[in-house]
């Protein structure tokens, strides 16, 4: 298999560097003044095709041009890691998915060049192979990228992510997201039915999320069994969550604690609305923290990087950071239950859900 694989990144390699080459023979793109007095009904494509969390902070500047171009066809290029997330961008008309198969970019990107779009905006923050070669090749009119935005989104990292990504949209006339305005530009999703718990509860559910990205955001299991009993002690309901790839561990932490477990799904919008009976989700992992606020849920988000702590911070909703650089296990089950006390005179304010007409 490791050859196999080694193959197919010399392949993607060389697809890259071809499409490239392609890329910087076209001809200079026309002024943004040309393209906006032609008419309201532009074509826009955004570029966001790294994960789930990336696409759920990247809403509120979604909605952001729905309001300034409210006739535009507005399509989304995803990528295989995110396109679950595809139903529930309510402001997209279109969405399409990258494949990892270099070979099938070029159906891809013949589709996206036939589309003609008046503007091409690449969401992505930071370098990223195969997002900035879409984009400059489909980009033929104007491009929008950290490049080219006016600003210098490197020197602004200090600011939440969505803020940076506001800044792209400068040139478009549209003014950036202010912390100060955080809760007029939130997350949001499109939900449109609700999908009850088994068991009701009249005391606040607390859903604990035991699933990360990546194994170094992994908080131990055995701290999952000490907080759930010592919510349990609060007369609070613990509600054990997570991915399909970790129900063998999501059982285990329910059984060990005797508590109730959310069974996994791998369909994202039937877990979405799964938890909207939630009150408060505690999660290592950025995806949830980034659905949770996108539900209006009360969030207590798990970091050890100082960084990811406070411009990945749950967005728009209330929330707990507990940033420990030392490592996951440094974070201890009464840090997570005095942060979760905090929240619990605050969550009913945060339970409501706007509800969008989900896409078909």
């Amino acid at each position: 298999m490791r050859i196999f694989r080694t193959i197919e990144r010399y392949i993607r390699r060389a697809t890259l560097a071809l499409l490239h080459s392609k890329a910087r023979s076209k001809s200079s793109l026309i002024s943004l003044e040309m393209i906006l007095s032609r008419d309201s009904n532009l074509r826009i494509l955004l570029v966001r095709i790294d994960r789930i969390g990336d696409a759920l902070i990247s809403t509120p500047v979604i909605q952001q041009l729905r309001e300034r171009f409210p006739e535009s066809q507005i399509d989304i290029l995803l990528g295989q890691k995110n396109q679950a997330i595809s139903k529930l961008l309510p402001e997209v008309n279109t969405d399409y998915v990258l494949s990892r198969i270099p070979l099938a970019w070029f159906s891809l990107l013949r589709k996206l060049r036939s589309n003609r779009y008046d503007i091409v905006c690449n969401l992505h923050l930071k370098p990223s192979g195969s997002a900035d070669l879409v984009s400059a090749l489909v980009g033929r009119d104007y491009l929008i990228d950290r490049n080219s935005s006016g600003e210098d989104i490197v020197h602004e990292a200090n600011l939440h992510v969505v803020e940076q990504t506001s800044l792209l949209l400068k040139p478009l006339g549209i003014q950036p997201i202010l912390q100060k305005n955080e809760m007029a530009h939130r997350l949001n999703i499109a939900i449109s039915r609700r999908h009850p718990l088994s068991t009701q509860t009249n005391t606040p559910v607390v859903a604990l999320n035991v699933s990360v990205a990546g194994g170094l955001r992994q908080w131990p299991e055995n701290f999952y069994v000490q907080l759930a009993e010592k919510l349990k002690r609060l007369h609070l309901t613990p509600l054990i969550i997570g991915a399909p790839f970790d129900k063998e561990l999501i059982d285990h932490i329910a059984s060990r604690a005797f508590v109730q477990a959310l069974q996994p799904v791998s369909n994202l919008t039937s877990f979405a609305e799964a938890l909207l009976p939630i009150d408060i989700i505690v999660t290592p992992d950025t995806s949830i923290v980034h659905l949770g606020a996108a539900l209006r849920k009360s969030v207590v988000a798990l970091y050890k990087s100082e960084v990811a702590g406070n411009t990945w911070r749950p967005w728009g909703t209330t929330y707990r950071s507990i940033i420990n650089t030392g490592g996951m296990e440094k974070i201890t089950p009464d840090d997570v239950l005095q942060a979760i006390k905090e929240l619990i005179p605050v969550h009913s304010a945060t339970s409501q859900v706007s509800f969008y007409g989900g896409k078909q």
